[in-house]
């Protein structure tokens, strides 16, 4: 049976490699990306509230955030469908 969290604090960096080694780890990792990708117009949301951004800074944010490397046409065509609901 295969666990899908992350003990509440891994004690030394080699658990939480042994960990995303395995193949509940992969599991985290993809559902980690798909939360992102599903939620990104939230997460951009709550970041122009904050500060005016770009394109790039939402990826650059993404990645630093995430260390996930979201694509530019993924980012470009949720801001441009974001402007056009008139969210942003």
């Amino acid at each position: 049976m295969l666990t899908y969290c992350v003990p509440a604090k891994a004690r030394k960096t080699r658990e939480l490699v042994e960990l995303l080694s395995t193949e509940a780890g992969e599991c985290l990792l993809k559902l980690r990306r798909r939360l992102v990708k599903n939620f990104l117009d939230m997460l951009i949301l709550m970041e122009l509230n904050e500060r005016p951004m770009s394109g790039y800074d939402v990826m650059t944010l993404i990645y630093r955030r995430f260390h996930i490397l979201m694509g530019s046409g993924s980012v470009y065509s949720l801001l441009y469908r974001m402007e056009s609901y008139g969210l942003i």
